[in-house]
């Protein structure tokens, strides 16, 4: 009796990655995963000064973080109002009207994923980081500019565009903004903000009474969030919150004065800097599964 046995052959290793790109004020951030919740290679360069040169350096950061493998999917994170795919205004970069899914779709050969940066940070910090756990997620990143996002239930909530609480309005009279107004939030607490008011980068203060100024008017633009929007939790990130340190007990006193309510858990992200570059890998391995 002849017996016939199958042999599995396996097929040849060549795991495919998702790729996170962060596009920020000062620089571009690149990072590779097989699983889309955790930064394998990463790659960062300085943010070109125009759209068409930015597009040309991510292309090749994809390439450079994905060493060869195929990419299955990318997401983007980026600063400004976002639709469709599109970076509709970005003041801080200065793109407008920048189509960046299809260009890199068309570039790169893979699906593309566009959200605003700091809904990608909170939908980070909400999924993996230091709001786990809660249902309402108020996300507030401090960096060159600020923005802000709400997360409900492990989702981006999203009105007819991306929350922009960087620019509430909280002096009539004050600083211009980067957005052309006066007296937003941004345009008091921002890193270009700080350098501004004080002649030092955020990293170069050390005195408590200049933090104490500093927290006052974060603490005025959180409590103005924390009235509109009623979260379980805060969560700050960015450049300027490294030095939370420096800042956490005054702005928490400053808190109660600006807000009577009650006043939900403020804490510093635990992805301070690269929320946004893991969020954007979240969306990446989120969107291939839809498109599966």
């Amino acid at each position: 009796m002849l017996v016939l046995l199958r042999l599995r052959v396996p097929r040849p290793y060549n795991k495919s990655m998702y790729v996170g790109i962060d596009i920020g004020g000062t620089k571009i951030l690149a990072a590779a995963s097989t699983t889309g919740r955790t930064m394998g290679t990463s790659q960062k360069i300085a943010t070109p000064s125009s759209a068409k040169a930015a597009v040309e350096a991510i292309v090749g950061l994809v390439h450079q973080v994905a060493d060869g493998h195929p990419v299955a999917s990318i997401g983007v994170s980026s600063p400004g109002w976002i639709d469709h795919g599109t970076v509709m205004s970005a003041d801080n970069i200065g793109w407008h009207n920048v189509n960046i899914s299809s260009i890199l779709s068309k570039r790169l050969h893979a699906h593309v994923t566009l959200e605003n940066d700091a809904a990608c940070g909170g939908l980070a910090e909400t999924i993996l980081g230091a709001a786990k756990g809660y249902r309402h997620v108020l996300y507030v990143t401090i960096s060159t500019g600020v923005g802000t996002s709400l997360i409900v239930d492990g989702k981006i909530f999203r009105g007819s565009r991306n929350l922009e609480g960087g620019h509430i309005t909280l002096q009539k009279d004050g600083p211009l903004c980067s957005c052309g107004a006066k007296g937003h939030f941004e345009s008091l607490v921002s890193g270009k903000a700080i350098k501004r008011d004080y002649g030092k980068y955020a990293y170069e203060i050390k005195d408590a009474k200049t933090w104490d100024k500093i927290a006052e008017n974060m603490a005025m633009g959180i409590a103005s969030l924390i009235a509109a929007e009623a979260p379980d939790v805060v969560i700050l990130a960015g450049g300027v919150s490294v030095h939370w340190q420096h800042f956490k007990r005054p702005l928490q006193k400053k808190l109660s004065e600006f807000w009577t309510g009650e006043i939900p858990p403020i804490k510093l992200a635990k992805f301070v800097e690269t929320a946004p570059v893991i969020g954007a890998l979240l969306l990446a391995s989120q969107a291939e599964q839809l498109l599966l």
